[in-house]
């Protein structure tokens, strides 16, 4: 399920950065394009954000705000060129009542040692079907 704002950011560069941030500090909370998926119909989920100010993405507030996620496993995992900051602790914030299986932060993925990230990726994401195996 990819959350897609009604409105997109277009600035680039450093406007992005600082019309995203904003964003993030004023707890903005973007209308979505409708879903494709419905959440509700899964018991495992991990979700995925990019580290916006320190923080998840202002798509994602939106979700959690509009979607009632109740007794699931989850997993999650940040993408960050910087620091992760507190997006996990803000995230199991907003996810409370559900069970976190893991969490990982991965540090340019695509740029700083790809094929090691991938690694990482499908190693983390093995673990977190191991724990459901149970």
């Amino acid at each position: 399920l990819a959350l897609k704002p009604q409105k997109p950011l277009t600035s680039k560069g450093f406007m992005k950065y600082l019309l995203g941030g904003s964003q993030v500090m004023m707890k903005k909370k973007p209308e979505l394009l409708p879903f494709d998926k419905n959440p509700q119909d899964y018991d495992i989920i991990i979700i995925g954000t990019p580290v916006w100010a320190w923080s998840f993405a202002p798509p994602l507030a939106t979700f959690f705000s509009k979607v009632n996620l109740k007794d699931k496993k989850i997993a999650l995992f940040s993408c960050n060129k910087g620091d992760n900051g507190k997006t996990f602790e803000r995230m199991r914030k907003e996810l409370a009542g559900n069970e976190i299986l893991g969490e990982m932060e991965f540090f340019q993925p695509l740029d700083k040692e790809p094929e090691n990230n991938y690694y990482k990726a499908k190693e983390w994401v093995k673990s977190i079907v191991q724990k459901c195996i149970v």
